[in-house]
């Protein structure tokens, strides 16, 4: 199939790739804060920073609770930051 206009065909063509692009741009920005955000909510309750010990002591369970969901975040942080396991990253931080 010929097209009459060749030269407005590659135009509207370029600016839907520009449109993914920032799209794409934007959803990576978007995981990296994301990931940066659960990283130091992780390390906090890894580390064992006082506040954190006396909420997970207030909600009775144990300090294994702590350690538990700082390794389940530790281990969606870096999902979170491989394309192909981005979404069971979300998935396990939900």
């Amino acid at each position: 199939m010929t097209t009459l206009f060749p030269a407005t065909a590659a135009v509207g063509g370029t600016k839907d790739i520009a449109r993914s692009s920032r799209g794409r741009v934007a959803l990576w920005i978007g995981q990296v804060v994301l990931a940066a955000a659960f990283a130091l909510a992780s390390g906090s309750k890894l580390a064992g920073v006082p506040a954190m010990v006396g909420m997970f002591d207030a909600i009775g369970i144990g300090q294994w609770l702590r350690y538990l969901t700082g390794t389940i975040e530790v281990g969606s942080v870096i999902a979170l930051l491989v394309p192909s396991l981005a979404a069971y990253g979300v998935l396990a931080l939900t």
